[in-house]
């Protein structure tokens, strides 16, 4: 179908109709961040000649097998390194410019995919007349370990490149979106706990100016972030359990990915998120929003009634325990 077929700056795009959607999925925004462009900023996909078919899902970002996450439809048998996937539903590819939303994926920087099921954007696209756009990016040690300072400038950025994917993906969207049917100058980002948390991040870089204009939080803001000194304790503590000296740090880029995911899970929880270093975070998130750097932006902001349901259902604690426990005093 000719209204399926969209030509992206890298190359043309086969989609599929699905009922009064058109549907792109498994679309590269940045080359395979594998080998030696491990712990690097994204760079752009390499263009491609003919028509590229966008009828499946890409894989998820490698990650560690999480009960909640493939509850809620992530595949573990579905992940790789190879990750930098993006989705597209539209009612239609025309010059109707219509607002797009952008969903970050939650998952505590860890876990998720913009591939769930429960992210599907047909129901958005189809009752709001928006342009709905999901994506993965880089998780745990492979999206948030901090190395810069133990390995020198040749990992400087590593410990934010689950952001740099995020900025990558947005930028896609302002390259692309208008021959998806939508505007690129009115571009919302949303998402949830880490999702949310990354938007509280992305508010306050500098150069993600201009590659979104309005923002929904829901469960998460702009607090969960580490400083340089203890995300790189967390390093220090995680090529250590790698066998890996200070002084030999490259050797992290030849470990599976599998082993280096496993291996990080043993961490605290919370323990490989973004962190303030360099130009792209230069300091504090919310000192910045305090300073006023997304003043002009309309902001939703709030918490997901009954969300952490979910959390207790998977909780042993209280499957295991009795009704003495189980009873809010």
């Amino acid at each position: 179908m000719p209204g399926t077929i969209v030509e992206s700056i890298y190359g043309k795009l086969r989609g599929q109709q699905q009922g009064n959607v058109i549907v792109w999925k498994g679309i590269p925004y940045a080359k395979p961040p594998t080998g030696n462009r491990r712990f690097r900023a994204p760079q752009p996909p390499e263009p491609w000649s003919e028509v590229r078919e966008a009828l499946l899902f890409g894989p998820s970002a490698i990650q560690a097998s999480n009960g909640i996450m493939e509850f809620l439809g992530n595949r573990a048998d579905n992940t790789s390194e190879d990750c930098l996937y993006l989705n597209v539903w539209s009612p239609a590819a025309d010059n109707h410019r219509r607002p797009v939303m952008v969903w970050i994926h939650g998952g505590a920087f860890t876990t998720g995919a913009g591939s769930s099921k429960t992210y599907d954007g047909s129901s958005f696209a189809t009752e709001g007349d928006v342009v709905v756009v999901t994506f993965n990016y880089r998780l745990g040690a492979l999206g948030f370990l901090h190395l810069g300072g133990i390995g020198g400038a040749d990992f400087s950025g590593s410990c934010n490149c689950g952001i740099l994917d995020q900025l990558a993906a947005l930028q896609w969207v302002q390259d692309n979106i208008e021959k998806f049917g939508g505007d690129p100058d009115r571009v919302t980002v949303f998402g949830e706990s880490a999702g949310a948390m990354s938007i509280g991040v992305l508010m306050a870089i500098p150069k993600a100016k201009g590659l979104f204009q309005q923002a929904i939080l829901q469960s998460g803001a702009a607090a969960n972030v580490l400083s340089s000194s203890i995300a790189e304790k967390v390093s220090s503590r995680l090529l250590a359990a790698l066998n890996i000296g200070h002084g030999e740090v490259d050797k992290i880029r030849e470990i599976p990915a599998q082993q280096l995911v496993d291996t990080a899970a043993l961490l605290p929880a919370m323990s490989l998120v973004p962190v303030i270093e360099g130009d792209l975070l230069p300091v504090h998130p919310e000192q910045a929003l305090a300073k006023g750097i997304a003043k002009d932006m309309p902001v939703l902001i709030g918490t997901n009634k009954d969300e952490y349901r979910l959390f207790s259902f998977f909780d042993p604690r209280w499957k295991q325990g009795d009704q003495e426990e189980i009873i809010w005093p």
